[in-house]
């Protein structure tokens, strides 16, 4: 943590952008899979993960020599899964079989990756801490697949169902914060945790706009309204990965 205040808030928002980006680099494969299936995967959406991918570790850079491995081998494999669709030359079973089981196992070690958080302070060594990046990682990939286009062909039902159920589990899991302390720190952890608890950012925009509001929106039979509850549920993400980290930072 730096003692400038310019470096400081440049640290934060770095930091906040690559958790985001990576969050979506690996949550919109895996809700691919999980809502529409591999056999019937649209190119753009490696295309998309890939993206992701290269402005998160444009935003900062793994640290670590795994964190950097990790990524360049999730990044190889959506590159190559990427070009050969769009050139129309994706393998036949089993080498495409193959390359969709890699993918998705580096897209799940990727979104579930506590390192990149290594700057976080505290809150960044909270337990059950992976299992919560997965989910929000999941919530964020079903926001960007809420958001493409009709021409895109997407069957939104399935990603209104995930996108809800998720959206328990991770209000759920954020209620819980305070209580997630790892052992022999509580005192230094749950004052990080109690900046998130009295943020009225966290409560207005995290919770209310980016929880309850979208579970509200999914169920109305108005297609507009889910693509605006993906982008809430996006935009939420990031505000509630930027008080994580400046909570977390902060002396």
């Amino acid at each position: 943590m730096s003692s400038d205040p310019g470096q400081e808030q440049e640290a934060v928002d770095g930091l906040t952008g690559f958790l985001l980006g990576r969050s979506l680099a690996s949550g919109v494969l895996l809700a691919s899979f999980l809502a529409i299936g591999p056999g019937a995967l649209a190119p753009w959406v490696p295309a998309a993960a890939l993206l992701f991918l290269a402005a998160a570790v444009t935003l900062r850079a793994p640290r670590s020599a795994r964190g950097r491995a990790l990524l360049a081998g999730y990044g190889i494999l959506l590159a190559a899964w990427a070009g050969l669709a769009l050139m129309g030359r994706l393998p036949a079973d089993p080498s495409r079989r193959i390359l969709f089981t890699l993918s998705a196992l580096a897209a799940l070690l990727t979104g579930g990756d506590t390192e990149g958080l290594s700057g976080a302070g505290i809150l960044g060594q909270r337990r059950g801490l992976a299992n919560h990046l997965l989910v929000q990682s999941l919530l964020g990939g079903c926001g960007i697949l809420l958001l493409a286009p009709p021409s895109a062909g997407l069957d939104a039902l399935p990603l209104r169902w995930m996108l809800g159920i998720l959206l328990v589990f991770h209000l759920l899991m954020t209620l819980a914060l305070p209580e997630l302390c790892p052992e022999g720190r509580e005192r230094e952890y749950r004052a990080a945790a109690a900046r998130i608890s009295f943020s009225r950012l966290h409560w207005v925009l995290g919770v209310g706009m980016g929880m309850f509001l979208p579970v509200l929106l999914l169920v109305q039979p108005h297609p507009g309204l889910w693509v605006l509850a993906g982008g809430l549920v996006v935009a939420a993400l990031g505000v509630e990965g930027h008080l994580l980290v400046w909570a977390g930072r902060a002396p």
